[in-house]
């Protein structure tokens, strides 16, 4: 049932959920989000970083394994500024941390 649920990816020791949030979330509430995320019996769930989520769009495991096309809330930040990523085109971008956007839980599989 938990693979139905995650994907671990082998070469960085990474658990993803298998699906992004499914909604827009504002970036501040992302953190709060994964810290409730439950898949399994983890509860150190959490958000991932601009090069976590980088690694995850260069291994070209998105189409198969994942299921998010939207922007997805990434931990970096600048300022008063979030970190965005693009699970479709790969971008990064800085906005508002009052945006919107969906969330992918992350944890280390290790």
């Amino acid at each position: 049932k938990l693979a139905r649920l995650t994907y671990t990816d082998s070469s960085t020791g990474l658990m993803w959920a298998r699906q992004d949030s499914g909604r827009d979330i504002i970036w501040q509430d992302a953190k709060r989000y994964c810290e409730n995320y439950r898949a399994g019996s983890f509860t150190d769930w959490r958000v991932p970083t601009y090069d976590e989520l980088t690694g995850l769009f260069a291994s070209g495991n998105l189409k198969d394994k994942i299921k998010s096309t939207k922007w997805v809330c990434a931990f970096d930040t600048r300022g008063s500024q979030g970190g965005y990523f693009s699970m479709r085109s790969g971008q990064k971008v800085w906005n508002p941390q009052t945006a919107s956007c969906y969330v992918l839980p992350v944890r280390n599989a290790k």
